[in-house]
């Protein structure tokens, strides 16, 4: 079985906890983090000053933040 494999080619934050990312097949999805955020690596991002410190690893294809939390879109 073929799964196809995606990474993020770009993101926008549009709001509280919400981005909007930009997938390597020119797909764009807005996901609203909040609900996701909780656990000992993700619960830090509950802090809006540290979850908009998000970047983009380009040669990965994920999104990631200072803590190593990251977005790997090959799970969206």
């Amino acid at each position: 079985m073929f799964h196809e494999i995606y990474a993020v080619s770009d993101f926008e934050v549009i709001a509280p906890y919400t981005l909007r990312i930009r997938f390597n097949d020119d797909s764009v999805r807005t996901i609203n983090f909040l609900l996701m955020l909780r656990g000992e690596l993700y619960g830090p991002l509950r802090d809006l000053d540290f979850f908009n410190q998000i970047r983009l690893d380009a040669e990965a294809g994920t999104l990631v933040w200072p803590n190593e939390a990251d977005f790997d879109p090959a799970r969206r």
